[in-house]
This record gives C-alpha cells, structure tokens and sequence, in this order.
C-alpha cells in the first residue's frame, strides 16, 4: 500500500481487525492486493483489496470480489455499500469480512428492490 494517503480513522480500525484475523489463519494480506484509493460514493482516501487471494490468472475474480474501505464504511463493486454504525461499527464488519475470505466465499450484498427494478 502507498504511504502517500492517510486512510481515515474508522477504515484504519477496520483493516487493523481484518490483517490481524487474517494472518492468525496464516493469511498474508498483501495476497488480496490492498493498495490506496479514491472512493466512488464520496471521493475521500480508502483502501482497495480484494476478498479472495490473488493467484496469476484469477485478476478478474479477484476485482470482481473487491471492497473499498472507507471512514464511513465498506463500497462493493455492485455499487452496494455497507456503512460503519454504532451497532455495526468497523470491528465488527471486520469478522463479517475476515468469515468471509477465510471460508474463500466472498460478501455480495444485493439490494432486493433495485434488483426487482433492473429486471421489469
């Protein structure tokens, strides 16, 4: 990751959960490719990083199940998002996101109403 941003406070908290879950499982995070980025909702500084281990020739499996970690929560490349609460706060989501990359069984939140709506 590049050190020329600082990632906002609640992103911060949530990768510091989800690298310390991942290497006790004896998973090394730069397998998911994190590196700095710019937000597509808001446009602030988040960090990009796939939720499956990238192996030579998987790169379109690996963006297609990547998250944007942000200071006010997690963006998903089907535009859904899933924010940071009081009652979902950054840790939390960390566990959500760590089950699901260690079960190799990517988060693909989808929203029953604007799928209703694509498809009439």
């Amino acid at each position: 990751m590049t050190k020329n941003h600082k990632i906002p406070a609640n992103a911060q908290i949530f990768l510091d959960h989800l690298i310390i879950g991942l290497e006790a499982f004896g998973l090394d995070w730069s397998d998911f490719l994190p590196h700095t980025c710019v937000s597509n909702i808001d446009g602030s500084i988040g960090v990009l990083f796939s939720q499956t281990q990238v192996y030579e020739g998987k790169a379109e499996v690996a963006a297609k199940n990547s998250i944007i970690a942000t200071s006010t929560g997690l963006e998903f490349t089907n535009q859904q998002f899933m924010p940071f609460t009081n009652e979902q706060s950054p840790s939390k989501v960390a566990m959500l996101v760590l089950s699901a990359m260690v079960r190799q069984d990517p988060l693909d939140p989808q929203c029953p109403t604007c799928n209703q709506e694509a498809s009439s």
